[in-house]
């Protein structure tokens, strides 16, 4: 099974200080799992806690919601727990790159 490995750019918010930061993250898409054969799964490499992860349909059709949603209001990746875990934010150009690579992907 092909995984697809690249880096963006996310905003990282720091859980004690408050202090935000652009940080480059790596992103693992992999398009096809045995459970879940019509998802494409991505996941953040680098993320707060580990388990930063959406799921996108192959159906480009069943896609064209989430696309456009992500592209215009980026994705929270991790909310963030004060004192405890950081806030981490992919801005809507990097969801850009993670559904170009996408369509790479097919």
């Amino acid at each position: 099974m092909p995984v697809l490995l690249s880096a963006i750019n996310a905003v990282r918010t720091h859980c004690v200080t408050g202090e935000t930061s652009t940080v480059r993250v790596g992103v693992s898409i992999q398009p096809q799992l045995e459970d879940s054969p019509d998802l494409f799964h991505v996941y953040l490499v680098g993320g707060p806690t580990g388990y930063e992860a959406f799921c996108i349909p192959r159906n480009p059709e069943r896609r064209i919601a989430q696309r456009t949603s992500m592209m215009i209001h980026g994705w929270c990746a991790c909310g963030g727990t004060k004192n405890t875990w950081d806030k981490m934010v992919v801005p809507a150009e990097s969801c850009t790159e993670i559904f170009r690579m996408i369509t790479q992907l097919g």
